[in-house]
């Protein structure tokens, strides 16, 4: 990922863009909280500081585990630019907490084709659970990589520099559930490979979403369950010397994406005229209901933020 981010760094410095426009712009950023005093293996260290740039930070969680979860929640906001400022809340680091691994990620960049504001209009979105709720929908007429397939749509809107672009794929109505647990890497990268420039009418609603995922109710379903129980072995992390094994305690993940009519905020204003299109059919994809989207680097297929809007609110 260090090699992605240096590439998108060394595109936004050198593109060429309207100084309202952003181009993309990731961060990522990993830091390690270690309790004062503890024994952790210098060839650990090293292999923080070389393959993922974190060092120590030392802190103090056996006597005051409330001013390390501050201290970490101030890092947070500090590198996602204070949209992530409750990673860890209250009591989830503890007097037995000895350390604590953070990444954070920050992406914002602006449409190449921005939606015209006077386009947005309020529309009807039809929730996961049926219920259904006004909301902006944006609208653009443009030359696009669409594809549809068997019991779906997809759209990519390409960020400034066409370097990084947004993939949007809407299901049947009525399948959301059924072509999202079907999904898998393999029919990801032929939905990306099958998008061809067409014609056509966009509508996507404007949202934010923020959620907080506890992972480590998650991942043992996945498989990942010694090390969240006494049999874990971080024998490579520490020095046991006699002290208590260590175990994975708490996993969690927070996440803020914002899209409206300008582009995409992730911790994510010119009018667009409609050209004509001779003999060939437009496609029309209003996503009034449930989808998935997919930021991605164009030329690598490498995916930087995964979603899924099953609901959307009206601003």
């Amino acid at each position: 990922m260090s090699y992605l981010k240096r590439k998108i760094k060394a595109r936004s410095e050198n593109a060429q863009r309207p100084i309202e426009s952003v181009a993309p712009k990731l961060e990522i950023t990993n830091a390690l909280w270690g309790q004062d005093g503890f024994p952790f293996k210098s060839t650990y260290l090293d292999g923080l500081a070389a393959h993922y740039g974190a060092g120590i930070r030392l802190a103090d969680f056996s006597s005051d585990p409330e001013s390390a979860r501050r201290a970490i929640n101030t890092w947070a906001g500090n590198h996602t630019n204070n949209r992530i400022t409750e990673l860890f809340h209250p009591g989830v680091l503890d007097e037995q907490t000895r350390f604590v691994l953070a990444n954070a990620a920050y992406f914002k960049a602006t449409w190449a084709d921005p939606f015209p504001e006077e386009g947005t209009e309020q529309k009807p979105f039809t929730a996961l659970d049926g219920s259904t709720t006004q909301v902006p929908i944006m609208h653009i007429f443009e030359r696009l990589p669409y594809a549809s397939g068997e019991k779906y749509q997809a759209v990519e809107l390409p960020y400034v520099g066409d370097e990084v672009g947004m993939v949007v794929v809407l299901p049947e109505a009525g399948r959301f559930e059924a072509f999202e647990r079907d999904l898998n890497a393999k029919r990801l990268q032929e939905i990306f490979e099958t998008l061809d420039i067409e014609h056509g009418r966009l509508g996507l609603p404007k949202f934010r979403q923020e959620s907080t995922l506890d992972l480590d109710k998650v991942l043992p379903d996945m498989g990942i369950r010694t090390a969240f129980g006494p049999q874990a072995d971080f024998g490579r992390l520490y020095e046991p010397d006699g002290k208590p094994n260590l175990q994975i305690g708490a996993v969690l993940h927070d996440a803020y994406v914002s899209i409206d009519e300008r582009g995409t905020e992730a911790a994510g204003a010119t009018g667009v005229e409609g050209q004509g299109i001779g003999m060939f059919d437009p496609f029309e994809m209003i996503v009034d209901r449930p989808f998935l989207f997919f930021i991605r680097d164009r030329s690598t297929n490498t995916v930087l933020y995964i979603g899924r809007i099953a609901k959307v609110t009206g601003e």
